[in-house]
């Protein structure tokens, strides 16, 4: 069965985006399994680091990203086809990876993020701005062995689609003080969302990015965990 494992961290530049397609090229060509990264973070870097810039802005122009997606909901139109937005080869390693997609994220993310809670519940209440990646991949899920979520830097609603699709998630972070503050939030944020919406999620742990042993900065001693 197909394992969805989302990466968040509520700090940027710790390496969540590189680990993640560092990850998902790993179990690909190493691991030889069927691998689907999603890109949730609006600032679309795991996208053009796996399809190049050219490639997707034009996919972003027709539509052909997850900016579509959303903007379904809140416009109440359905131009959004899961199976023409996933990118297939992904990854700049030989020309692209046979058994490695990429869901493509939007910079247009960013515009209409803080608009996602006035998505209506539609008419018989079964629609909710968390699960509406849900969904979008159901009907692609299977084709997958693992599915990768690369989270934006934050726990707000688009985060939230993405953990509410996920078996597990990672955090990846620097080992100094300022890169482990927000872990004890996420921990409690997801565990509570976990409650409330009866979904079985798990923690895998924290992965450790960057580490350098010269610098004074980066002391496992002191992180806090």
């Amino acid at each position: 069965m197909v394992k969805v494992v989302s990466t968040i961290n509520l700090k940027g530049g710790v390496g969540k985006t590189m680990m993640t397609i560092a990850l998902a090229e790993f179990l690909s060509i190493e691991h030889k399994k069927k691998v689907l990264l999603i890109d949730l973070d609006p600032q679309t870097n795991a996208t053009v680091s796996l399809m190049g810039e050219t490639a997707w802005l034009t996919k972003d122009q027709r539509g052909e990203t997850l900016l579509q997606l959303f903007k379904d909901k809140l416009e109440k139109t359905s131009k959004f086809d899961i199976k023409r937005a996933i990118v297939k080869k992904a990854s700049n390693i030989a020309g692209g990876i046979g058994t490695l997609d990429l869901l493509p994220s939007s910079l247009g993310l960013i515009d209409i993020q803080d608009s996602l809670p006035l998505i209506p519940a539609g008419r018989f209440y079964v629609t909710s701005p968390v699960t509406i990646l849900k969904e979008a991949i159901s009907p692609v899920l299977d084709d997958y062995d693992f599915v990768l979520v690369d989270c934006p830097p934050n726990l707000g609603i688009i985060t939230l689609n993405g953990i509410f699709i996920s078996d597990y998630y990672l955090i990846p972070c620097i080992p100094d003080i300022l890169s482990t503050y927000g872990i004890p939030q996420i921990l409690s944020r997801v565990d509570n969302f976990k409650r409330e919406t009866k979904i079985g999620i798990s923690p895998l742990g924290i992965v450790i990015s960057m580490y350098r042993a010269q610098s004074k900065l980066h002391n496992l001693n002191s992180a806090i965990f």
